[in-house]
């Protein structure tokens, strides 16, 4: 019997693993810390934090993206409201009229995170994994790319945000998100 259970970690070392380091597609990703002055030099280099002004520009693109990609969504489903803020920057999908409740997206500027609330999943918080945002040319220099989707990743389990806004409203909205 003992032998069986060889591969087995308990729930909670798996948590405790989990607040260290992620394991995603692109290898094993640090997450930043959410103690404010807390970080220490291995989770600055491996996260990649940034400035605030970058960070803003990043989340500023990622939630014009999520908004274009929502349109769709609340086109066929006429019944839905789809609401855009840029100030603030907050965007949500309000599925209210039919029960559903409401998708909120915001920025979380002193950690650097973006929060997704949604109904069916609940709240979650993703970073971006910039370390893969950019190339490098010829000449050594960085060039800056467009913003990718699939690298803000979950602060718990590394999946994308792309795969979570999908796949809750595949359950109750008519179409499917298109991240282009």
């Amino acid at each position: 019997m003992i032998s069986s259970l060889s591969g087995f970690r308990p729930s909670s070392m798996n948590r405790l693993a989990s607040r260290f380091c992620l394991a995603s597609s692109r290898g094993v990703v640090s997450a930043p810390s959410t103690r404010k002055g807390k970080k220490s030099k291995s989770q600055d280099e491996d996260s990649g934090n940034m400035t605030a002004t970058k960070f803003t520009s990043l989340l500023d693109k990622s939630m014009t993206a999520i908004h274009v990609a929502l349109e769709s969504i609340a086109a066929k489903n006429t019944h839905y409201k789809l609401k855009f803020d840029t100030k603030a920057p907050q965007l949500e999908l309000d599925c209210s009229s039919d029960g559903r409740g409401s998708y909120v997206l915001r920025g979380d500027y002193d950690n650097q995170l973006l929060i997704l609330q949604s109904p069916v999943s609940g709240t979650m918080q993703y970073f971006y994994d910039n370390t893969a945002s950019s190339t490098s040319t010829g000449s050594g220099e960085k060039e800056e790319q467009k913003v990718d989707m699939s690298l803000w990743l979950n602060v718990h389990d590394g999946h994308d945000i792309r795969g979570i806004i999908t796949r809750d409203l595949l359950r109750h909205a008519r179409g499917v998100v298109d991240f282009k």
